[in-house]
């Protein structure tokens, strides 16, 4: 995952939505002032997956994708 934009110092989180509804956490990170470059993962299968999500330190989504099907 790539992003840059989010305020600096902040922490995230990665959300993993499953097809299912069901979520699980990926990861955090902080946001910078350069792009952050990171690989997350959680216990499920990529076929599994609809959506991540980013959220803020109070869980608010600040940043979401919908996943292809596999």
């Amino acid at each position: 995952m790539a992003i840059d934009g989010l305020p600096v110092g902040e922490s995230f989180e990665v959300v993993l939505v499953r097809t299912d509804g069901r979520e699980l956490d990926s990861g955090t990170f902080l946001g910078a002032a350069q792009t952050v470059t990171c690989r997350m993962n959680a216990a499920v299968l990529r076929g599994d997956v609809a959506a991540l999500q980013i959220r803020n330190a109070a869980g608010t989504v600040v940043a979401s994708s919908n996943l292809p099907r596999v």
